[in-house]
C-alpha cells in the first residue's frame, strides 16, 4: 500500500516537472501573440475611438497602455527564460541516465526562445513609442 503512494507522489511530480518544462518552452511565443493582438487592438480600436485625443496623467492612453502591457509581456518572458536558465544549468551539472528524457534540450531552446521574444516584444513597442499614434487616420 505504501508503495503505490510512493509512485503515485512520483507520477504526479513527474507530471509536474513536465508541465514546467513545457510552459517554460512555450511562454515566450504564446505571451508575444497574445502581446501582439491586444497591442493591436488597442491602437486599432482605439484610433477609430478618438482615444488618442484623451489626456490621461499627461500622455496619450493609448501609448500609456501600449507601454504598461509591453513592459508585462517582457517582464514576463525575461523572468521565465531566467528561470529556463537557470534550471538548464542546474540540469547540466548533474549526471545524466541514457534511459530517461533528457529536458536539457528543450529548456536550452526555450531559454532562448524567450530571450528572443523578449528583444521582439521590446522592438515591437518602439514604432508606437516613437511615432505619432494614428497617423494613418
Amino acid at each position: 500500500m505504501m508503495q503505490e503512494t510512493a509512485t503515485t507522489q512520483e507520477m504526479a511530480d513527474a507530471d509536474s516537472q513536465r508541465g514546467r518544462l513545457w510552459f517554460i518552452f512555450l511562454a515566450g511565443p504564446v505571451v508575444y501573440i497574445a502581446y501582439f493582438l491586444v497591442v493591436w487592438a488597442i491602437g486599432e480600436f482605439g484610433c477609430l475611438a478618438g482615444i488618442q485625443q484623451l489626456d490621461f496623467l499627461g500622455a496619450n492612453p493609448i501609448r500609456l497602455s501600449i507601454l504598461v502591457l509591453t513592459a508585462i509581456a517582457a517582464l514576463v518572458t525575461l523572468i521565465t527564460g531566467i528561470v529556463g536558465f537557470r534550471r538548464w544549468r542546474y540540469l547540466r551539472q548533474g549526471p545524466h541516465d541514457p534511459d530517461e528524457d533528457d529536458p536539457k534540450f528543450m529548456l536550452f531552446v526555450g531559454t532562448w526562445l524567450n530571450g528572443l521574444f523578449t528583444v521582439v516584444t521590446l522592438m515591437s513597442a518602439v514604432p508606437m513609442l516613437m511615432g505619432s499614434t494614428c497617423a494613418w487616420l
